[in-house]
């Protein structure tokens, strides 16, 4: 039977022991999980794929000799690589945009949101978050795995002030990481990576700096090596050096749970000796994930790559097949009967006059470099089905088929290796938003001192702003909007430019050839989008009770199709004061389009309307040329109000309304 003190101590969840005893057991959460991913075959996959996406490192850019007497020549063609980097760049290529959501919708939210949606601009350019986020894509798309982690580090940023000792004290900043699954240490035997509850991340560091970061672990810090046991769990399956000045630094990270309300953050070196604990220091654990796809009943992810290195290996293969042939035999040979007199002196250098003796018959050439079709066609199949495989087709790899012409069909082709790829960038986007999230949590936090970030304004100008934590209380959530995919490739843009031509969008032949010439479509697209933006602004004044102001440049056309939307909905129509406000803004669009001069209307390809005819124009209680209200009836009288569905009285006819008689 257990005793009592047994039991108390099983009980005792790891996260939870002291500072001093929670080292060892850390040390032995990292031991297992190599353990683990070198048992189960994991490791090994990594590493084939680390050698295959970076083959060129291995042979030196070089074709390697081998057999007893180096007769055979390796030749590596790397499509593994080429094909996974097409679809990097697919799921990289548009930088995204930021849309801040606020709790609130008032005015002082909305600016925050505004000043949230400049600052990951600015961390995205200038931080080079950008940079960070790519490569935990690349290690996604290679290995399977990829991760982003944040930390507010106290060392960055500006100094403001002198502390104890006179040390500077800085005002602190984000400091990026990314990295693979090898250097994620998590539960091995979870059935899905999200139900994880902590993770421990390793980072190589200069054992000498985190010394003077930890003063009162300086001796344990200098004296710390990196064991041999823990240089075989990198991707390089060699000994490195040992006596270096970087040293692994964990970081664990504990979320906010019943067992640990408070969550738990430890930083240790190898061996366990624990140089800083606290509770959790964020809301939630800062390190974000991408798996491509992932393993069933497995805390691992899972990549397209793993399925493609078998058949890169065979493409290799048949590639050193031919190469080893047209090496070896690329040198002419000559049949020569035995016994005649021809000498090798008589077969080579320039024009010779070779004699020989009919009766032993004639020299002739061996044709041994011809290479059998068949493995000309098996090359070609293999790099077909990595394609098939992949998604990523000849379009995307810069070397559409010949019957490929037309920018339609170029497009097409290419949005189905789109399409194919949109798994991966819904994970690509998830990672932009919680990082997003993270970054505006962690500012809100702990940028306790004012600090300048460059901002981009309006039109596309930048300016200097200063903020502190305090300017975006209010923003609580990052969300992400990525565009069309299609449209950020060349064979999209000319699409679209045919389109846009065909409907009568594009006005200036130079616009269109601008799309031709470097595949910008600024030109084409700014004008319209500027108008939608106009639109969705006088969209939400309506819905405020507002009427804007409507001009005669206005592409009215555009501006009524888009206004009526907001009655298109019960509960619209049930709302007498919107739909006066609506429907007297529709008829000022109208009647712009009725009075304003048709010479102008002919300038900005919009159609005009006839005159006003002399029967609306009299209409009783309405003023010439003011706006008529379209409720209103030849009597002036406006028609009688709904009906409440929630009291049964009468809607009140509201007052105030512009154009409206009241």
């Amino acid at each position: 039977m257990l005793t009592k003190t047994k039991l108390e101590k099983d009980a005792l969840y790891f996260a939870n022991l002291t500072v001093d005893e929670i080292g060892g057991e850390l040390q032995k959460k990292v031991d297992d999980y190599y353990q683990y991913v070198r048992i189960n075959g994991m490791l090994d996959l990594w590493r084939k794929s680390y050698r295959q996406y970076f083959r060129a490192g291995y042979h030196l850019g070089d074709t390697v000799r081998g057999g007893e007497a180096g007769e055979y020549s390796f030749l590596f063609v790397n499509h593994f690589r080429s094909i996974l980097q097409a679809i990097l760049s697919i799921t990289v290529s548009q930088r995204p945009t930021f849309d801040a959501r606020a709790v609130n919708n008032d005015y002082s939210s909305q600016a925050q949101t505004k000043l949230a949606q400049g600052l990951l601009d600015y961390y995205m350019r200038e931080k080079r978050l950008e940079r960070y986020v790519a490569e935990a894509v690349e290690f996604a798309i290679w290995s399977g795995e990829g991760y982003l982690a944040l930390n507010w580090d106290i060392a960055l940023g500006r100094e403001y002030g002198v502390g104890q000792n006179n040390q500077p004290i800085k005002e602190g900043d984000i400091k990026f990481m990314s990295c693979s699954g090898i250097d994620v240490i998590r539960h091995p035997y979870l059935r899905k990576f999200e139900e994880r509850q902590w993770l421990i991340i390793r980072e190589f560091v200069n054992k000498y700096e985190l010394a003077k970061r930890y003063p009162d672990f300086e001796t344990d810090i200098i004296n710390s090596e990196m064991f041999t046991g823990n240089l075989k769990n990198d991707f390089l399956d060699f000994y490195r050096i040992t006596d270096s000045d970087l040293v692994p630094l964990y970081r664990f990270y504990h979320d906010k749970t019943q067992s640990v309300p408070n969550g738990r953050y430890s930083e240790f070196i190898e061996g366990g000796t624990v140089v800083f604990d606290s509770d959790l220091p964020y809301p939630e654990i800062p390190i974000y994930t991408l798996h491509p796809g992932s393993i069933y009943a497995s805390p691992f992810g899972y990549s397209v790559a793993f399925d493609m290195l078998p058949i890169q290996r065979a493409v290799d293969g048949l590639a050193s097949t031919i190469q080893t042939n047209q090496e070896a035999f690329g040198v002419q040979n000559v049949l020569v009967p035995k016994g005649s007199n021809l000498d090798v002196e008589e077969l080579s250098g320039g024009l010779n006059i070779v004699q020989y003796d009919a009766k032993m018959g004639k020299p002739e050439p061996m044709n041994l470099t011809a290479t059998p079709v068949e493995i000309f066609n098996r090359y070609k199949e293999l790099i077909n089905e990595m394609e098939s495989i992949s998604g990523i087709n000849s379009v995307v790899r810069g070397n559409p088929e010949a019957s490929l012409k037309s920018g339609a069909a170029l497009a097409l082709v290419a949005s189905q290796a789109i399409q194919f790829l949109q798994l991966t960038q819904q994970r690509y986007v998830q990672l932009l938003e919680d990082s997003g999230t993270a970054i505006i949590s962690m500012l809100k936090q702990y940028a306790t001192v004012p600090r300048v970030a460059t901002i981009v304004g309006k039109m596309n100008t930048p300016y200097m702003k200063e903020f502190k934590g305090d300017d975006l209380e209010n923003v609580n959530r990052v969300i992400v909007d990525m565009g069309n995919p299609l449209s950020k490739t060349t064979a999209g843009k000319i699409q679209i430019a045919d389109t846009l031509l065909q409907y009568g969008f594009v006005k200036n032949p130079d616009m269109y050839f601008s799309v031709l010439q470097n595949g910008r479509l600024d030109s084409i697209q700014d004008p319209i989008q500027r108008q939608l933006m106009l639109i969705a602004q006088e969209n939400e004044q309506m819905s405020d009770g507002n009427n804007p102001p409507v001009l005669v440049t206005d592409n009215h056309a555009m501006h009524i199709q888009e206004h009526k939307q907001l009655l298109d909905s019960p509960e619209a129509r049930n709302n007498p004061e919107l739909v006066m406000v609506v429907l007297a803004h529709i008829q000022e669009h109208i009647n712009q389009m009725r009075t304003g001069d048709p010479d102008l209307f002919a300038i900005l390809g919009m159609q005009n309307l006839p005159p006003q005819t002399p029967q609306s124009a009299s209409i009783p209680g309405v003023t010439q040329g003011a706006s008529v209200n379209p409720l209103e009836q030849q009597t002036g009288a406006l028609p009688s109000m709904p009906i409440n569905p929630m009291t049964g009285e009468r809607f009140q006819n509201p007052s105030g309304v512009s154009g409206v008689p009241i």
